[in-house]
């Protein structure tokens, strides 16, 4: 679903003139604007109608003009959703000033499964030294096989849709809570957290990747959290790809027998933190608050 509209207003250099601008909207993304090389009397401007008013000075073939830009914007807008490629208005208000080579390329924004499925290969790509000697990285790849597989089987379950469609936008606050209580169930049935801590730091490089290369909707987070033991301060850190405060309250659980520690939470799109002292007390492991 995609919106596009026209905006009118008195041009800054001619205030006599308007200035149209196309306005593109997408769910889940800021709205983009383009300006338009179109232009005529301000006053002949209707706003309401997001056209010039009939039988004034080159109406009708201003308004031709509009429609066929609209239109060309909202074909390729339908194409690219009847293909289920993923776009963002910024592509779309960039499509036509693309070399005619590129015009008909489809930009595609890649999907979880996509990014964690290469992230995975490079791991088995790679090899790191252990006691002076080469060795592969096979072991850790499989075991992000099997978290793959079973955060597929969670959208499968939870949601009723295919993994291979799961966009990053898609990972939300309410997402991560489904996540983890499904993880929590299901360890729950072999008396365990179900590799809580490892299934999320696992998507959590997923999502840092994803970020670096600036996919819509990709964000991590971390907790960061400092205990005292025997007179020495110990720093613990785990990352999330999104969530909520709920969320990073069960990770204290892991530092629920040490009475005072400093804990902050730091975005990695705001670049900003919020640190707070409490007194960590045991937490239930139960189904999170919506």
């Amino acid at each position: 679903m995609f919106t596009i509209t026209l905006k009118g207003a008195p041009d800054k250099n001619r205030p006599e003139f308007v200035k149209i601008t196309m306005i593109i909207y997408r769910p889940g993304f800021n709205r983009v604007p383009k300006v338009l090389p179109v232009t005529g009397p301000y006053k002949n401007w209707d706003q309401s109608q997001q056209r010039f008013k009939p039988r004034t000075e080159n109406a009708t073939a201003n308004n031709a003009l509009l429609s066929s830009t609209v239109n060309k914007y909202s074909q390729v807008a339908n194409t690219w959703d009847e293909q289920k490629v993923v776009w963002t208005p910024k592509e779309l208000s960039h499509y036509y000033d693309k070399p005619r080579e590129l015009m008909l390329r489809e930009t595609v924004v890649p999907t979880v499964e996509q990014v964690y499925r290469k992230w995975i290969q490079e791991i088995r790509e790679t090899k790191k030294m252990k006691n002076g000697h080469e060795v592969p990285c096979e072991p850790y790849a499989h075991t992000n096989e099997r978290i793959l597989e079973f955060l597929s089987r969670f959208v499968k379950e939870k949601y009723g849709r295919s993994f291979s469609n799961l966009q990053f936008t898609d990972i939300t606050e309410q997402f991560m809570k489904d996540y983890v209580f499904f993880i929590e169930s299901e360890g729950a049935k072999t008396k365990s957290r179900g590799g809580l801590r490892g299934k999320l730091h696992s998507l959590y490089q997923v999502v840092k990747k994803a970020s670096k290369k600036n996919v819509p909707g990709a964000v991590w987070m971390y907790l960061s959290a400092r205990t005292r033991s025997s007179g020495k301060w110990k720093r613990h850190r785990v990352r999330f790809p999104w969530g909520c405060y709920e969320l990073w309250s069960r990770w204290t659980a892991v530092f629920s027998r040490r009475p005072k520690a400093i804990t902050s939470i730091c975005s990695s799109s705001a670049s900003t933190a919020v640190a707070w002292r409490r007194s960590m007390r045991p937490i239930s492991l139960g189904p999170a608050s919506t």
